[in-house]
């Protein structure tokens, strides 16, 4: 039977980027920095999405760079013997560190999809105004709601299940114990009080959560990304 790690292994394999797919390279080592222009043309266009996509390239990087750190810790594969009240030792302490970098390093994909859909559909949100949870859900409505962002904005609101593969509900999941680290307490950390109620899981359980969402929104970056014409984004230059 195959053990967690090595089906998340397979996952993260699965999931590549080009870093050089979208540079327009002009002579043998130079290549096209950016464009500005007062107005949103095609050209202006193609370089904001390539600034999201070499954004996306970097934090991909650093998610499998994490994912690395995690799998040399060789964390327990089942459950057997695990006491969320034990004192954690050194490796689950550094795992679970690693597993919360993934996990705000996932969010950021999630927002840097609706950076893309901002662009590419021309949604007209400020820069600094998307949401990516507000946005799906306004693409999702409607007679010219967007099929992708339909599926979206379903996946967002799956209820837990554990007897699917991948397991139903981790999108959920894993905002909660983000919101839980930025707003209450560590959730990485057992608590029984007025305050908090918390039993601390085990990394390997959190770690494929996160995994199969980081899986999820770069299956929807790359089918999007399927979709732009960049040739004709670059046709004001390239005729």
């Amino acid at each position: 039977m195959e053990t967690p790690s090595k089906y998340l292994q397979k996952i993260v394999n699965q999931i590549t980027y080009n870093e050089d797919e979208l540079k327009i390279y002009w002579g043998d080592d130079r290549y096209v920095m950016g464009f500005h222009s007062p107005t949103m043309t095609n050209l202006n266009k193609y370089f904001s999405i390539k600034t999201v996509y070499d954004t996306i390239v970097d934090i991909d990087r650093k998610i499998k760079y994490s994912f690395r750190k995690i799998l040399n810790m060789n964390l327990p594969e089942t459950l057997e013997g695990y006491n969320p009240f034990s004192k954690q030792t050194d490796n689950e302490y550094w795992a679970m560190y690693y597993v919360e970098n993934i996990i705000f390093r996932t969010s950021t994909l999630w927002d840097l999809l609706a950076q893309l859909y901002n662009i590419h559909f021309d949604l007209k949100y400020d820069i600094d105004k998307v949401y990516y949870r507000t946005l799906f859900n306004n693409c999702a409505q409607g007679k010219n709601a967007i099929p992708q962002a339909k599926r979206i904005d379903a996946y967002f609101r799956e209820e837990d299940n554990m007897d699917t593969t991948p397991w139903g509900g981790n999108h959920a999941y894993v905002t909660e114990f983000r919101n839980k680290m930025t707003h209450r307490n560590a959730p990485s950390i057992s608590a029984i009080n007025q305050y908090a109620t918390e039993l601390r899981p085990p990394a390997m359980y959190v770690l494929i959560r996160v995994i199969e969402d980081y899986a999820q929104v770069s299956h929807y970056i790359k089918e999007l990304l399927s979709q732009i014409d960049f040739e004709k984004l670059l046709s004001e230059i390239m005729p």
